[in-house]
């Protein structure tokens, strides 16, 4: 058996800062209506190229506002919305926006994003009183998903994250409603100063790989006040990623809060975890409460306590932080001889 570089992982307590004081105050805004580029709202006709058109003339409007309007559902092919854009720009989801069912149209851009938002500074998602709905129309992926029931016939191609913001600033997400997303219903890849706020997400308890927000290669992050309902981990964050808040949340059912699965590639600067503080958050259901994930390295927690003020009710048999190693294809428990003393969850 060969050895793999030790990977270190660091949880340390700060007091949780909101990045909310850095946003400009929202001031009078310039509308840009989707409706007014071509978009039907119908929920049958295809509004990807009408968004596209809206998105290009908002992305250049300064206090411009992209407004999605009430008591419409908008039919969206994969679709990805760049930047870099005028700064302090709005988005407004006072309707639904529902991905396209048919597997076949995500072909053309490999299945890896529906819905894919890039290079953005001082950018706010706003779900308009939570009347915004993101919906990811994921029955189709999960039913024939190997990962759902291993069949002769089984799709084992790639699934597409249903939204997901790259390479973003100073980032405000708050009071939408995401569900039944075709695989991690909520992406923060590679993104800086991140508010996700009064979050609601649902999707069945056995829809698989959906995740309810998913964070990677990224700092300062702060989850609030949101409720998250799914198939798999309601909170992930792997990779790269460090000083991550959970504060007022609730999970479940779901299979918890996981931190990777880390070390698979025995990378301690890559792969490297750090400062994450979860606090006043509820388990309802769940599998697990809080756990590190790794495969075979050295696990080494540091001087620093994780102070989890969490609290677990109908909860699975796994209500404590817990690590777990991966041995090939074998998931399992890794608490075996490690410091407990160094990691603590209070409030059970």
């Amino acid at each position: 058996m060969f050895m793999r570089s030790p990977l270190v992982i660091t949880i340390t307590i700060f007091f949780a800062l909101s990045c909310f004081d850095c946003f400009p105050s929202d001031e009078k805004r310039i509308v840009i209506n989707v409706d007014h580029f071509g978009a039907r709202g119908d929920g049958r006709t295809d509004d990807s190229k009408a968004f596209s058109r809206a998105w290009e003339k908002f992305c250049e409007t300064e206090k411009g506002e992209l407004l999605i309007p009430p008591t419409k559902t908008y039919l969206l092919k994969p679709v990805s919305l760049d930047g870099p854009c005028k700064p302090n720009l709005k988005m407004k989801i006072s309707g639904t926006i529902k991905a396209s069912p048919n597997k076949r149209d995500y072909d053309a851009t490999g299945r890896l994003n529906w819905m894919l938002l890039r290079y953005l500074d001082y950018f706010n998602v706003d779900g308009d009183g939570n009347k915004g709905t993101i919906d990811g129309s994921g029955e189709n992926w999960w039913k024939d998903s190997c990962n759902f029931k291993e069949t002769p016939t089984c799709d084992k191609g790639l699934v597409p994250f249903s939204v997901m913001f790259e390479n973003c600033t100073n980032l405000k997400v708050e009071n939408l409603l995401f569900k039944n997303a075709q695989k991690m219903h909520l992406t923060f890849n590679v993104t800086r100063n991140v508010e996700a706020s009064h979050i609601n997400i649902q999707a069945p308890q056995k829809s698989p790989n959906t995740d309810g927000i998913h964070v990677s290669r990224s700092y300062n992050v702060t989850i609030t006040n949101s409720n998250i309902a799914t198939g798999d981990d309601c909170i992930s964050i792997v990779n790269k990623t460090t000083r991550v808040r959970v504060l007022d949340t609730q999970c479940g059912p779901g299979h918890g809060i996981s931190i990777g699965s880390l070390g698979r590639l025995g990378n301690t600067v890559v792969e490297h975890v750090s400062d994450v503080v979860v606090k006043r958050v509820k388990f309802i259901g769940t599998t697990n409460g809080v756990r590190i994930k790794t495969w075979q390295v050295l696990v080494v927690p540091g001087s620093d306590v994780a102070e989890c003020d969490a609290n677990l009710d109908e909860g699975g048999p796994q209500p404590q932080m817990h690590f777990w190693t991966y041995l090939d294809d074998l998931d399992t428990d890794f608490g075996t001889g490690l410091d407990w003393l160094s990691l603590c969850l209070t409030g059970i």
